[in-house]
């Protein structure tokens, strides 16, 4: 592979990191696992339940395991915090899809 697209990736990727949108981004991740460190473990193993008795056929407490999910993702996804996280995730993703058809125009033109 040749070094200078390798160089011009690094280069992308710390343009990426170098944003107001991703500085603020990662900011509220840290903050995030902080604040709501026990009620992200809980999602997690509400999540690993839920993932494992849905790969059954049927399961007893499929229907539990599903409310119990939704349920602490609605709590979790209502906080302010992980609000602004998705919003700047979003914002973040629009500059990666801009850039996806930037290349794409360069490639077809070439």
């Amino acid at each position: 592979m040749d070094i200078d697209l390798i160089n011009e990736a690094y280069n992308f990727l710390d343009d990426i990191k170098s944003l107001d949108e991703y500085q603020k981004m990662m900011d509220l991740k840290n903050q995030i696992n902080v604040e709501y460190k026990d009620l992200i473990d809980i999602f997690n193993e509400a999540k690993r339940r839920y993932e494992e008795v849905s790969f059954s056929t049927y399961h007893p407490d499929f229907k539990k395991c599903a409310k119990d999910l939704s349920q602490i993702k609605e709590e979790l996804y209502s906080k302010e915090l992980v609000k602004q996280y998705f919003y700047y995730q979003r914002e973040v993703q629009k500059h990666l899809d801009d850039l996806s058809k930037e290349l794409k125009s360069i490639i077809r033109n070439g």
